[in-house]
């Protein structure tokens, strides 16, 4: 197995204040769109992720921790360290290690210390774990295949690709706000839970598929990375053809009433994420949708 490298916790997506893509006119922290921010940019990036190296650091220090000044293991009197080591511990006994409360010899301070060691212990391996178990071969997707088998997902993780940036959905406002539109959806219209400053669907399926594997295969060893120390990837790229077509509200950056305005684009933003409870772990798409291009 390759070395896989830790969470990383530079590269993070910009957030937004309200109007992005997903859902309800309510903006992806992860997008970069809505409330008039920018639109996102061609690079891909990851997202900020609690860090494999900053567990390994807690529990170093957790190991180090019990020489104070004053102690008797240091100078001038005090607890000795213990000389715990988590990496040698079986995962029950790093459940056990767990407990809160003091062991024979040792002082609360040194419980403490064992408690964090051990979690970040326990960090570090369940990450290992999901990474190796994810493979090294990028998975491949069929984007209506992929909605309908996890259709049962609930809340923020259902997919919804199709449904809101499928090439199924009507381009142009209706006038008698009925029907789920792309341009509706600058103004809020009905069935829109709220208004948005983008709005795109995707040309058809054949690129819609053909682009998000192409991300993934070209990022796989950062979205495996992602869903092993977090379950979430996010990610944005230019796909350097055309993908799909919408609208971007070109009052979003003065006072003046919203006005959606056409065009097309070649960038497409993804979001990944693990089937809850699959074992071994299994990544799917939640959302995928034609972006913004970026404006200097």
């Amino acid at each position: 197995m390759a070395k896989p490298k830790g969470p990383s916790s530079s590269g993070g997506h910009p957030g937004s204040s309200g109007g992005g893509q997903h859902g309800g006119g309510t903006g992806n922290n992860n997008s970069g769109h809505g409330g008039g921010g920018t639109p996102p940019k061609g690079a891909a990036s990851v997202p900020p992720a609690s860090s494999i190296t900053a567990a390994q650091h807690t529990t170093a220090q957790a190991i180090q921790h019990g020489h104070p000044p004053g102690a008797p293991g240091g100078p001038g009197g005090g607890p000795a360290n213990t000389g715990y080591r988590p990496a040698n511990r079986t995962d029950q006994e790093l459940q056990n290690d767990l407990d809160p409360n003091p062991r024979p010899g040792e002082t609360p301070d040194q419980a403490a210390d064992r408690v964090d060691a051990a979690g970040a212990e326990i960090e570090v391996r369940r990450y290992l774990d999901t990474y190796e178990q994810l493979g090294a071969d990028p998975p491949r997707f069929d984007i209506a295949s992929n909605d309908a088998d996890h259709a049962n997902v609930t809340g923020r993780g259902h997919p919804h690709t199709n449904e809101r940036h499928g090439p199924g959905v009507r381009l142009d406002r209706d006038p008698n706000q009925t029907d789920r539109t792309i341009e509706g959806r600058i103004y809020g219209d009905p069935p829109w839970n709220g208004h948005a400053n983008y709005s795109y669907r995707w040309d058809d399926p054949s690129v819609q598929n053909r682009a998000i594997n192409q991300y993934v295969s070209q990022h796989w060893d950062d979205i495996r990375h992602d869903l092993a120390a977090t379950g979430e990837h996010s990610g944005n790229f230019n796909y350097g053809n055309r993908v799909g077509e919408g609208f971007y509200n070109d009052g979003a950056y003065g006072a003046g009433p919203r006005n959606a305005h056409h065009h097309a684009t070649s960038h497409a933003e993804v979001r990944i994420s693990i089937v809850p409870g699959s074992d071994p772990p299994k990544p799917y798409i939640v959302s995928a949708f034609p972006s913004a291009n970026p404006r200097g």
